[in-house]
């Protein structure tokens, strides 16, 4: 995904060119590309998605590497309804959201899964930013069985 990363026209996209991202922004990204945990960032007002190898395992060919770049509700539409809410929480400044083993089906290979997640969406300060939150950092796992 770093390669992905790299080379994607962020120039067209709302966060712009990865030189005048903050400062908070470039350290998630390189947090985010050195972990071997599934991670996905949302950032910005259009909650612009960035995510790493390990995330990339759990998206089918519709989301690979689509979803890079893509805002977050639109990246996400099929599973907005249930998690929105909890990420909006955490853009308020209203603390990190944690949920076990829960239910959020998404379309993979074709065909609405049913797939199970255990999750944080934690926030990631921007004192520029609304709330001061410039996006939410989300580490999952799938357990699905």
């Amino acid at each position: 995904m770093g390669e992905f990363i790299r080379s994607y026209p962020w120039a067209g996209s709302s966060i712009g060119e990865p030189y005048v991202w903050p400062q908070a922004l470039r350290t998630v990204v390189r947090i985010l590309l050195t972990t071997g945990h599934p991670t996905l960032i949302m950032w910005g007002p259009d909650l612009t998605c960035l995510y790493n190898d390990a995330f990339s395992h759990s998206l089918g060919p519709e989301k690979h590497p689509s979803i890079l770049g893509a805002p977050g509700r639109r990246a996400w539409e099929e599973v907005w309804p249930l998690v929105g809410s909890q990420i909006e929480r955490v853009l308020r400044g209203e603390g990190a959201v944690w949920a076990e083993n829960q239910r959020v089906p998404m379309i993979r290979h074709g065909e609405l899964q049913e797939v199970y997640w255990t999750y944080s969406y934690s926030p990631i300060d921007e004192p520029a930013s609304p709330h001061g939150i410039g996006g939410v950092l989300a580490t999952c796992a799938e357990t699905t069985e």
